[in-house]
């Protein structure tokens, strides 16, 4: 069970940007492959929630090249990307709450 919630932390952090906050990424991935202390899904939340901010803050200055944002072509930079946000933001919720369910 905590490898699959685990994994599911990893990709969604992954998923804001594949370059961004690749470092913490990593670290992510090598902690649930070791399987000890620290590799279960409450303690793995809080890394994956910062991760997707990261991440997330990264693509502000990306041009948008999916979504309503594509339309306005070079005028997109600067602005941050509504899905990457609502992903770190999500993300962000479930690690405040992760440990209060346990």
């Amino acid at each position: 069970m905590t490898g699959t919630w685990g994994t599911s932390l990893l990709a969604a952090s992954r998923s804001c940007s594949p370059t961004a906050g690749r470092a913490d990424t990593d670290a992510l991935e090598q902690r649930l492959a070791e399987g000890g202390p620290g590799a279960d899904a409450t303690e793995l939340a809080r890394p994956a929630a910062a991760t997707a901010r990261t991440a997330a803050d990264a693509r502000t200055s990306m041009q948008a090249r999916r979504g309503r944002q594509s339309y306005t072509g070079e005028r997109s930079i600067g602005s941050p990307d509504p899905g990457a946000m609502a992903v770190a933001v999500i993300a962000e919720r479930v690690a405040a709450q992760w440990g209060a369910h346990d």
